[in-house]
């Protein structure tokens, strides 16, 4: 079944009450357009924080005036198990990348930071713009891969500043090349059963310093190695992502 993500029914319960739902002209757009929905057709509308309704497109709906009807509420979708990626800016576009792959293996929220050896310079008047663009690709990953909740995505903050908006309570790892004590999978197994959830922190370009990685140690903060191939930043949160969700969430089937 063919679904659309209405935020606004989070927003403003009180639309519940009326079950008749006017859709926004991107979205009616998207839904008679790109998923050739026709009037009369069921669908499942979600409002991107878990809940779902079977609802039908209004017999005359248009671009412009498309109403749907709310029939009845769904059951809830199992969730991920819950993981929150802290990534290093990277350059280019290639944050968009992580933010659209990400959520679609399950990824709950993102932390973009600056540190050391980030490139990108940070304009501060866009700083708006780009959270708004970041947050509209989330959305439109969640409904691509059907999830129930859109992932968070946070402002960038310095590599510094971290440590106090990240979930607290909830091993973090770094995963930093210069780690040969403890690999992932062996800190994976040393779990008897699975934890709350995970913070992983990836660093840009170039990865963490040794300083950098020796202050997150100090906070807490567990390092691990990937083994003997060097990841891109825009590959490891993902490729460790999948096997958390393999180990404790959707992946395992």
């Amino acid at each position: 079944m063919r679904r659309v993500v209405l935020p606004q029914l989070s927003l403003d319960p009180s639309l519940l009450t009326s079950h008749e739902l006017s859709l926004e002209p991107d979205t009616a757009h998207y839904l008679l357009r790109v998923l050739r929905q026709s009037p009369g057709q069921e669908i499942e509308v979600c409002d991107g924080k878990g809940m779902r309704w079977l609802a039908r497109i209004h017999e005359q709906a248009t671009l412009h005036t498309c109403l749907v009807t709310l029939l009845e509420q769904l059951p809830s979708q199992p969730e991920p198990f819950p993981i929150y990626l802290a990534q290093g800016l990277p350059k280019g576009d290639k944050l968009e990348l992580i933010l659209r792959q990400g959520t679609e293996v399950g990824i709950s929220g993102f932390f973009p930071f600056s540190s050391d050896r980030t490139v990108v310079q940070l304009d501060a008047k866009k700083a708006v713009k780009r959270l708004e663009r970041w947050e509209k690709i989330v959305q439109e990953a969640a409904r691509q891969s059907q999830r129930g909740h859109a992932p968070e995505v946070h402002e960038v903050v310095a590599l510094r500043e971290l440590n106090e908006i990240l979930p607290k309570g909830w091993p973090r790892l770094i995963c930093w090349e210069g780690e040969q004590s403890l690999g992932l999978q062996a800190w994976v197994r040393s779990f008897s059963a699975p934890p709350p959830g995970v913070v992983i922190l990836i660093g840009p370009e170039g990865g963490f310093s040794a300083q950098e990685v020796e202050s997150l140690r100090q906070q807490g903060v567990i390092s691990v190695g990937l083994g003997p191939l060097i990841l891109r930043t825009e590959t490891a949160g993902l490729a460790v992502s999948s096997i958390l969700q393999y180990e404790w969430g959707l992946l395992s089937g």
